[in-house]
């Protein structure tokens, strides 16, 4: 398979459906990254946040990582901004994407959410994923084993460490969650996911 994960910041990805990308690798589908905003509003610089990045996919083997480095917290969600995701979409061809979900707190999450709609609107599999900011209205209603792939997932989210302890702390949490959806899809570990397209 041909995977694409959309995420809003250096990071979201990796806790929204990092145990999936590592589970893809594992069975040799090919995964590129799209990653809309710098980061900048996380404490460091730009810079420092886009090599975490780019550790982060090395720790999860994926090779093709975009950055488009639009400003944090001020993400457009224009035609241009959906043209220049659709173009990267046309050259990975994928078979399914994962985005955010699109109620979510923070507004990049919603914009790359939109974005992602407009510009995979050709693709036959569309999951959404769940994080930190994602509202109560979540309702999973697709599973994916990660068993075997959590160690992985969390290597990859301390490859942010500009992001201090706070993010170190948030493991827990997240693997808290991850065991969660397990228990809910009969498990050790899931990651749940919305579907808002899923043709075989």
């Amino acid at each position: 398979m041909n995977i694409v994960a959309i995420g809003a910041h250096p990071d979201d990805i990796e806790i929204g459906c990092g145990g999936a990308i590592a589970k893809h690798v594992s069975q040799g589908d090919t995964v590129t990254f799209i990653i809309m905003t710098d980061g900048s509003s996380g404490g460091v610089s730009s810079e420092v946040r886009e090599s975490e990045a780019r550790n982060a996919a090395k720790i999860l083997n994926v090779k093709e990582v975009h950055l488009l480095g639009y400003k944090d917290a001020s993400l457009p969600g224009d035609k241009s901004v959906i043209d220049q995701v659709e173009k990267i979409i046309l050259l990975a061809s994928p078979d399914r994407v994962y985005i955010p979900y699109h109620h979510e707190i923070h507004q990049d999450h919603r914009t790359t959410s939109a974005v992602a709609l407009s510009a995979c609107r050709n693709v036959r599999q569309i999951l959404m994923y769940e994080g930190p900011s994602t509202m109560s209205d979540f309702h999973v209603n697709y599973w994916i084993n990660i068993e075997g792939h959590t160690e992985k997932k969390a290597e990859s989210i301390r490859a942010h460490a500009s992001q201090g302890e706070k993010e170190i702390l948030k493991i827990d949490a997240i693997l808290g969650m991850n065991t969660f959806r397990g228990y809910q899809a009969r498990s050790t570990f899931a990651e749940g996911f919305v579907i808002s397209r899923f043709l075989e």
